[in-house]
């Protein structure tokens, strides 16, 4: 499964200035393209082995790019946060009043709606290669 697009994540906008952020979703992106590469070099050496490289960076980029297209309202924060430091812990608990209008739950964790979203694309994709 690659990795999500970090530079977009609520705790690289917290720390590098709240956009996205190019050169870290370049380092998310490179490191991808390597796992496919040894995903599918893995795939000669081991014929009997289903081995399958599972993108969620592209479709959790979109929501986080068009959040309204698929019904939030918040891809630039989390949910369990107060917008300076997305950080849930039982002494910080501060959560928005409703989750599902969240591409994010915390500073690095999509939400369960935006799971939702993205898991049928993803499933629908990748499904004949299991």
């Amino acid at each position: 499964m690659s990795t999500l697009p970090l530079g977009c994540l609520p705790a690289a906008r917290i720390a590098l200035g709240g956009l996205c952020t190019e050169i870290v979703n370049q380092a998310a992106m490179l490191f991808n393209s390597k796992l496919e590469s040894d995903i599918n070099n893995l795939k000669g050496s081991l014929p009997g082995a289903k081995l399958v490289f599972v993108d969620v960076y592209n479709p959790l980029l979109q929501l986080i790019q068009n959040p309204h297209e698929s019904g939030f309202d918040v891809a630039t924060r989390g949910c369990c946060g107060s917008g300076v430091a997305e950080i849930c812990s039982r002494l910080t608990l501060v959560t928005c009043s409703d989750p599902s209008n969240y591409v994010f739950w915390d500073s690095a964790h999509p939400s369960e709606k935006a799971y939702r979203t993205i898991v049928p694309e993803v499933l629908q994709k990748y499904q004949s290669g299991f």
